[in-house]
């Protein structure tokens, strides 16, 4: 009160106990305070008991106002004081505050509008009630100069000892601090991981719980697709990025690797995701995807996916499947044949169990099959000794084969299509229920 100094709107209030080493150089002046001139001073400070924060600020006067260098460390807690935040929680862990400015802003928002900052927490965990998740982080740095911010984020769990850096821009901190504010903000991002598990998204974006700050890396089972759907919708509703996705290696629960995985996710419209054009490597050949989803509950989630795929084993799929328990009896011992595919799916999803009505479902796909080879197949031995032509069902070999299949209202379709192989050649069609079987 003496020097004519407030506290910025939003932060009213400073602890009862607080600490303060105050030394100043310079003139000072009982009706005008720290006169204009060569006056400087440093300002150390902590709480006092809690070692909840501790810092030191230095301060000169300037041409535009008093210039400020405020450096803050201790309790990530804090921060959540420190900004008003309303929105987003920091746990345990620790944070340094680095922090230019100039003047003696009226409002927290002015603060981080008009100032040059820094922040980095270390180990803590950042909850964002908007979004329903809380995101375990190993580092996390903000760098902002007048509002435009860059952010530099390492995810980590405990639990599974996955790593994945994210990196990108906001361009406008306080429409996102400040939502009252009323402003817009746009986020790019880029996250790169070597290698990560389709289970490990419940422990990198888990759903948040009131105490964030006891939460451990403790979750149980495999991966949840309605929580991690629940998960992306709320981060998409909430944050709105334009997000870049790169992965060296991602494995999925039953072991298959899917390599050089990329993918673009932005949001268009205030609830349709957009996967632009992704894709990834398995099995020996290619797969390119684009997809967009609505996920406004009003709209009974539609999704359109559109594929190509190219050269993927049979073999590989083959006895991926088996392992999924998508194959019932018995496989051929040798599977040899290149799986080429283009085709278009779109439906709904039952908003409860995020899984899709395929009484909703329509679309289409053809597949192009090549040098295919079985043999030592249980099921053609018997088929060739039924036909009493065994010697020629042990080993078979098939012509390019082309199917055109396509699905309405839980109904597949197969037109009349031609089959050539060693054995046999002949035509088939005929149609599937998926509903009713």
């Amino acid at each position: 009160d003496y020097f004519g100094l407030q506290l910025p709107a939003g932060l009213d209030s400073l602890p009862n106990d607080l600490r303060v080493d105050f030394s100043h150089r310079g003139i000072l002046d009982d009706s005008l305070g720290i006169k204009p001139g060569f006056n400087r001073g440093t300002v150390n400070f902590d709480d006092g008991r809690t070692d909840l924060f501790s810092g030191n600020m230095r301060y000169r006067p300037g041409p535009e106002g008093i210039r400020s260098k405020l450096h803050l460390t201790g309790d990530p807690g804090f921060v959540n004081h420190l900004f008003a935040a309303e929105d987003f929680f920091f746990g345990s862990g620790k944070f340094r505050i680095d922090l230019d400015m100039v003047g003696t802003p009226e409002k927290l928002s002015d603060l981080v509008e008009n100032s040059s900052l820094r922040l980095e927490i270390d180990s803590s965990r950042i909850s964002y009630r908007p979004a329903a998740v809380y995101l375990p982080i190993r580092k996390f740095v903000v760098n902002a100069e007048n509002e435009k911010a860059t952010f530099d984020m390492r995810l980590f769990s405990e639990h599974t000892r996955s790593n994945v850096v994210v990196k990108g821009e906001m361009d406008r901190l306080t429409a996102f601090l400040y939502p009252e504010l009323g402003r817009t903000f746009v986020i790019k991002a880029d996250a790169k991981a070597q290698r990560v598990q389709l289970s490990d998204f419940q422990y990198l974006i888990p759903p948040d719980t009131p105490n964030p700050e006891v939460k451990s890396d403790t979750a149980d089972g495999g991966f949840d697709l309605r929580q991690s759907l629940a998960a992306v919708e709320g981060i998409f509703s909430s944050f709105r990025p334009d997000l870049s996705l790169r992965v060296d290696t991602f494995q999925a629960n039953n072991g298959t690797e899917f390599t050089e995985l990329y993918a673009g996710f932005r949001r268009e419209d205030s609830t349709r995701l957009v996967l632009e054009k992704s894709g990834f490597n398995v099995a020996g050949g290619s797969v390119e995807l684009s997809a967009d989803y609505d996920y406004d509950p009003r709209s009974n989630k539609p999704f359109n996916v559109e594929w190509v795929t190219d050269s993927l084993a049979l073999n590989t799929l083959g006895q991926k499947m088996k392992d999924m328990d998508l194959v019932k009896g018995s496989f051929p011992q040798q599977l040899g044949g290149l799986l080429t595919t283009r085709g278009q799916l779109s439906g709904q999803l039952n908003d409860r169990r995020k899984e899709m009505l395929m009484k909703k479902a329509a679309g289409g796909v053809k597949l192009r099959i090549t040098q295919v080879e079985i043999s030592d197949w249980s099921t053609l031995r018997k088929l060739g000794k039924k036909l009493k032509m065994k010697k020629r069902f042990e080993r078979v070999k098939m012509t390019p084969l082309i199917l055109d299949m396509s699905l309405d209202s839980g109904q597949v379709w197969l037109p009349e299509t031609e089959v050539q192989s060693t054995p046999l050649h002949l035509f088939v069609e005929g149609s599937y229920d998926t509903l009713g079987g």
